[in-house]
């Protein structure tokens, strides 16, 4: 069985950070974007981030911190 990984998402005010980590807490890969104002673009941006972050790998979670 291959390590478990999880998909971590930061949305801020002013960008989106989201990356995958394996049990460890090692960030494997990451990406980076401006968090868009509208709440349509900003759902289409989360989804572009994170399908972005996707390949063969299997996944025991997505966590996402939302800042006010």
């Amino acid at each position: 069985m291959a390590t478990p990984l999880v998909i971590g998402v930061d949305v801020g005010g002013t960008k989106i950070l989201a990356g995958i980590l394996d049990r460890d807490g090692t960030v494997l890969r990451h990406a980076e974007r401006e968090s868009p104002e509208a709440e349509d673009e900003l759902v289409a941006a989360l989804d572009g981030t994170i399908e972005g972050l996707l390949g063969d790998d299997e996944f025991l979670a997505i966590v996402e911190q939302v800042k006010a």
